[in-house]
């Protein structure tokens, strides 16, 4: 079932990451996801330490991604589009977008 939620990052007085999420939104869905992600002893001081890696999105890179989207969905068959956007862009993420923050670095940030 989809239950949107939102999945925030807010770190030095201020929203850092705001992703959406389309599925199981309810906390026995994604809760016990991010809950199991917060349990993991450092992990909230790493997912702390690597939030100057997330990359705002900007309007030219949002339209890049759409227009990728409309080119290929006349092409594709039914039910098999591909995602042209990176996975911390993507309803389908949700809270694994903590572990992509987690793990990205310096050469590769995160776009959101």
């Amino acid at each position: 079932m989809g239950t949107r939620h939102l999945i925030c990052i807010y770190h030095n007085g201020r929203f850092v990451l705001a992703q959406y999420g389309q599925w199981d939104g309810y906390p026995d869905g994604r809760g016990v996801r991010i809950l199991a992600f917060l349990e993991v002893p450092g992990n909230v001081a790493l997912l702390t330490s690597k939030t100057s890696n997330i990359e705002p999105l900007t309007a030219a890179d949002a339209d890049d991604y759409i227009k990728a989207w409309l080119l290929e969905k006349p092409a594709a068959p039914a039910g098999g589009l591909t995602q042209p956007c990176p996975p911390s862009l993507s309803r389908d993420t949700s809270a694994e977008m903590l572990d992509i923050v987690a793990g990205s670095t310096l050469e590769c940030k995160v776009p959101a």
